[in-house]
């Protein structure tokens, strides 16, 4: 049996490791991404879009396994550049919330990164300047949620009610915009499945965080 804590710890760590994914490109970073059996041992909290995330990122894998080290990892780079990095290449698509929002699509600093800037601020989370990103990049708003869920699985569950507040604030709100048009730009690609893994897992850290405060309230 998995306790409560090492459910929310769990998921902090494949929060922690899909936000990182998106917000820097494979060869920036571990290649462990690339391993089929990573993918196939990837917890999939029994959410059918996690299950079909590890799925298409298996068999990603396995076409990448006939190609060089170098040469796959190249390969997963180029895609990630290729859509979240403007070159004005028709494949474009914007990773920043800000740009999601109504009457904010010229703009990348916007109201969204105000508000991020809010909530890392208030998490005592500050971004690496190394990433040279703005805080509403989707990578760094599911790295907050993986925070907000390891304080989860910490004593007192001081943040229950916050995973929701927080997903239905930022991701939820435009997560499955940004996996719409990479499914269509790259269907079935690396990010693509990046994608469908963190669309599944707001589903579950929705109901985790729902269960916990129905617990909390019984309690009371």
């Amino acid at each position: 049996m998995v306790s409560r804590n090492d459910s929310w710890s769990e998921m902090a760590q494949a929060f922690a490791f899909i936000g990182n994914s998106l917000l820097k490109p494979i060869n920036l970073t571990e290649s462990i991404g690339l391993s089929e059996e990573f993918w196939a041992a990837f917890p999939t909290f029994g959410n059918a879009s996690v299950e079909k995330g590890a799925d298409i990122l298996q068999v990603y894998c396995r076409e990448s396994a006939s190609l060089d080290v170098v040469d796959a990892v190249i390969r997963c780079a180029k895609e990630q550049t290729g859509l979240f990095i403007y070159s004005g290449s028709t494949l474009f698509v914007p990773p920043w919330e800000t740009l999601y929002r109504g009457g904010e699509r010229e703009i990348c600093f916007g109201q969204a990164t105000v508000e991020m800037k809010s909530w890392l601020a208030g998490l005592n989370l500050k971004v690496k300047e190394g990433n040279h990103q703005y805080e509403d990049h989707i990578g760094i708003e599911l790295l907050c949620l993986s925070a907000l869920c390891e304080r989860m699985a910490g004593p007192g569950s001081a943040c229950v009610g916050h995973v929701t507040r927080f997903i239905g604030e930022h991701p939820g709100r435009w997560l499955s915009q940004l996996h719409d048009a990479v499914s269509l730009a790259k269907p079935k690609g690396y990010v693509d499945g990046l994608l469908w893994i963190a669309e599944g897992m707001l589903e579950c850290a929705l109901a985790m965080d729902e269960e916990a405060l129905a617990n909390m309230v019984s309690a009371a």
